[in-house]
């Protein structure tokens, strides 16, 4: 009868050290399951953060887009007012030219006279 109380005292033991094994596993498990969702969490995030700047960068680099757009639009407008202003001086040129080449006709003629 000794005997069996040493071994139901051993397993007893045994026992109770399952038990503790199996709470310190239990806890270690979550333990190990709250730092993987913390690990998710700042995964998340830093996959959320890259999301936003990225965003911001595509924004950025639209809007510079058109900012070149509309600045090329600008100078394209200013190239046609300085052409139209050109073209007009020209035609300027070529009256004052006739005029001055009548002028000089009808000088020679004067003068002939």
């Amino acid at each position: 009868a000794e005997e069996r109380g040493d071994e139901l005292d051993e397993l007893s033991s045994m026992v109770d050290a399952l038990k503790a094994s199996s709470q310190k596993d239990k806890v270690n498990g979550e333990v190990a399951s709250a730092r993987a969702h913390d690990e998710v969490r700042v995964l998340e995030g830093t996959v959320l953060g890259l999301r936003e700047s990225s965003a911001e960068a595509l924004l950025a680099e639209r809007w510079r887009a058109e900012s070149l757009e509309a600045a090329a639009a600008e100078s394209f407008e200013e190239f046609e007012v300085l052409l139209r202003e050109r073209l007009r001086w020209r035609s300027l040129e070529a009256t004052v030219a006739e005029s001055l080449e009548a002028r000089e006709a009808a000088m020679a003629v004067e003068l002939q006279d």
